[in-house]
């Protein structure tokens, strides 16, 4: 080669190999490949897959970024699955996990371990991919704004992790360094969010938030094993509530009040407080006082052992919430039921039959609560007899507490105690009611029981009604 040819030739490949150097990876150039995953753990071909898309494939691809939703241990996240199903009219054959959304095609969208484990690492690295969103909708994940994301994710890149506890309620982890020294100067923690799983610093975007720090090193489960990380902490957005905030909102308080007064209003109920009170006057006529305190022991005896089932309701539902695939199922179910009685109580309003089937005490059981009933003689004797006969209450009062647990079982144990306390208090406020109104002399017993009968089909309506839009709306996931 000429030496003229050769010289020149040497600069053009020394320019190109520097420009090289100046050139943004393609990942890089490209921007974030976001996928939205669904796993569960415990489940078998999941565990095949965690590792891959939630550790090998995020240490290979700095651009990659995974929004996980576990569905068999996070309450809350079933419904975020059912939502994507129906968006992207997923098949019967593909509604099952492992799942990946990285494209809105059939080839885009992989179930199973093998498709994830075979296919998956060659798309990712091809480019970069939106992340499809619940509503059918696609965002970069640079303009995504985490808060935004349904039920309870995982947002993972490289090493690190942000986790959804509750709307507005993050923790991170991470590998490396400490977490520096806190200073509250950025007016919305809300954007660090972004930044943390964009690339920015952890320092320098924790030394804008209020976060407290939590001990570790730390665990997070994936199926077949976890993912071990050296530093976490938990901190508050400010543009959503705590759960406990969240379910203290109207559309919840309402749910809980709806469940607490149809079973307030439940005729079985009143029937037995009526039994009872008719036995208390027949030996107390003279002794107006003993009507009051009786009545009072018999409700207070019923308010605490409910209380004490209202627990054993959501242990349960805790404890199958812990269970694999039947979790799926909780809020669908508990929707039926709640559908069920609604209708249990149309019928009844509609065409009236004493004992109805879960809306009534059966037949075969009031002659022995009333036989049991008319031995009541002293306020101690209605506050043990209450206690006894919530045995005869359960069949056609369990329900809606029944619903009411499944709901409030996604909060911890210590927390439902205020909720429980609210329930019950609705629920024995009608039998607080007709002991007043009894005692003060604005009523008989016989008045009251009339009127419970006179209008027994339009509390069965009523009632009817509002199971129907409970369980409705639960079956739907729409509360």
């Amino acid at each position: 080669m000429p030496k003229k040819k050769f010289s020149l030739f040497f600069v053009l490949s020394l320019f190109l190999l520097s420009f090289g150097f100046w050139l943004p990876s393609v990942a890089e150039a490209e921007g974030e490949a976001c996928l939205v995953y669904f796993t569960g753990v415990g489940c078998s071909h999941c565990a095949q897959a965690d590792p891959v898309v939630l550790q090998e494939l995020l240490a290979a691809y700095p651009h990659l970024v995974v929004i996980e939703y576990e569905i068999y241990q996070t309450s809350g996240n079933t419904q975020v699955f059912d939502r994507y199903a129906t968006t992207y009219q997923l098949p019967s054959w593909k509604k099952g996990i492992p799942l990946v959304f990285l494209e809105n095609s059939q080839e885009g969208i992989l179930v199973g371990d093998s498709p994830i484990v075979g296919s998956l690492e060659k798309k990712i690295s091809e480019g970069s991919y939106p992340c499809l969103l619940a509503d059918g909708s696609t965002a970069d994940f640079s303009n995504l704004n985490l808060d935004e994301l349904p039920g309870f994710p995982k947002v993972w890149r490289q090493d690190k992790i942000l986790i959804k506890e509750a709307a507005g309620e993050w923790i991170l982890a991470w590998n490396g360094s400490p977490e520096p020294e806190k200073n509250f100067s950025t007016p919305n923690p809300s954007t660090a969010l972004s930044s943390l799983m964009k690339g920015g610093s952890v320092s320098s975007v924790l030394s804008s938030l209020n976060y407290e720090t939590l001990a570790g090193p730390w665990k997070i489960s994936l199926s077949g094993r976890t993912a071990t990380f050296d530093q976490m902490v938990k901190f508050r957005t400010d543009s959503q509530l705590t759960v406990e905030e969240t379910l203290a909102s109207p559309l919840t308080l309402t749910k809980v009040f709806s469940l607490a007064l149809v079973d307030a209003v439940n005729p079985c109920a009143l029937a037995v407080l009526l039994l009872m009170l008719t036995a208390i006057m027949a030996h107390n006529l003279q002794r107006k006082r003993n009507i009051l305190l009786a009545g009072f022991a018999f409700i207070a005896s019923i308010f605490i052992i409910y209380f004490f089932y209202g627990l054993t309701i959501i242990k349960f539902f805790q404890v199958i919430q812990a269970l694999s695939a039947v979790k799926l199922w909780l809020y669908r179910s508990l929707g039926i039921l709640a559908t069920l009685l609604g209708l249990l109580n149309l019928k009844d309003a509609i065409r009236y039959r004493p004992g109805g089937l879960g809306t009534e005490m059966p037949l075969f059981l009031r002659p022995k609560a009333k036989k049991f009933l008319s031995r009541v003689t002293s306020p101690a004797g209605a506050f043990i007899t209450g206690a006894l006969v919530t045995l005869f209450l359960l069949p056609c009062t369990i329900g809606p507490y029944f619903i009411a647990g499944g709901i409030l079982s996604a909060l911890e144990t210590l927390k439902v105690v205020p909720w429980l306390l609210f329930y019950n208090l609705v629920f024995v406020l009608p039998m607080v009611i007709i002991v007043a109104i009894v005692y003060a002399g604005f009523g008989r017993v016989e008045d009251v029981s009339q009127w419970k009968e006179k209008h027994i089909g339009t509390i069965h309506l009523v009632e009817g009604l509002i199971m129907l839009v409970i369980g409705i709306c639960l079956f739907f996931g729409l509360i």
